[in-house]
């Protein structure tokens, strides 16, 4: 009937609309949780189950190409101890038990990206980005990690007891972690501001391929 025919204006305007649509979503999930780096001091969270295995991006545990003229990997000799006390209870053993597994898994990824990121390959050569897409790569898979990670504090001589031990791995991992860093700084001053929007693009690139969502809850004592 006349009154069922819909116009050509009609079908336009809900184009508009249905793409209207698509942008705000797609806009409200990066919102969700942002590609850049976490704060210095993120909220503390509970202990959660780590994410399995098949969640990680293939090219952070591919075999990474040949880097050109890469330096050898650092060898460091006081990595602190992850071995878990004997002697505290149920609660706190559950705790340096989901912290020792994280921390393993983030030596690992440190481990690779220390290998992975070039030392004369700039980010701006395309036949380089290989190298840069793995580092971008890793270091969103270490953002996963530490989101998973115990970061909730107590009260009890157990807590303060853990609380030690992560500060000295934290410490530890964070020396190490400065100084990869600066190396990936050092390569993106060198190319300015094309170079920085680059690293910025690779970084992008991997939270697209293995988007995760941001977490905060509450904490209870122990």
């Amino acid at each position: 009937s006349m009154g069922s025919m819909t116009s050509p204006r009609d079908t336009d305007r809900a184009r508009i609309l249905q793409r209207r649509a698509a942008f705000l979503s797609s806009a409200l999930t990066a919102l969700g949780c942002s590609a850049q780096p976490p704060p210095p001091n993120p909220e503390p969270v509970v202990a959660v189950p780590v994410p399995p295995a098949a969640d990680t991006d293939p090219r952070v545990d591919a075999a990474p190409p040949p880097p050109p003229s890469a330096p050898p990997p650092t060898v460091s000799t006081d990595k602190p101890s992850l071995a878990i006390p004997d002697d505290v209870g149920e609660v706190a053993k559950r705790n340096f038990e989901h912290f020792a597994k994280s921390m393993t898994q983030l030596y690992e990824l440190l481990d690779k990206m220390e290998a992975a990121v070039p030392k004369d390959c700039t980010i701006l050569k395309p036949a380089c980005d290989e190298h840069w897409q793995r580092v971008a790569a890793i270091g969103l898979q270490m953002r996963r990690v530490q989101m998973f990670m115990h970061r909730c504090p107590g009260t009890s001589a157990d807590a303060k007891r853990f609380a030690a031990f992560a500060e000295e791995h934290r410490k530890y991992r964070g020396r190490r972690q400065a100084t990869v860093d600066a190396r990936i700084s050092a390569a993106i001053a060198g190319g300015g501001e094309a170079a920085r929007k680059r690293w910025d693009q690779h970084k992008q690139e991997a939270y697209q391929a293995k988007p995760f969502p941001c977490l905060s809850m509450g904490c209870a004592d122990w």
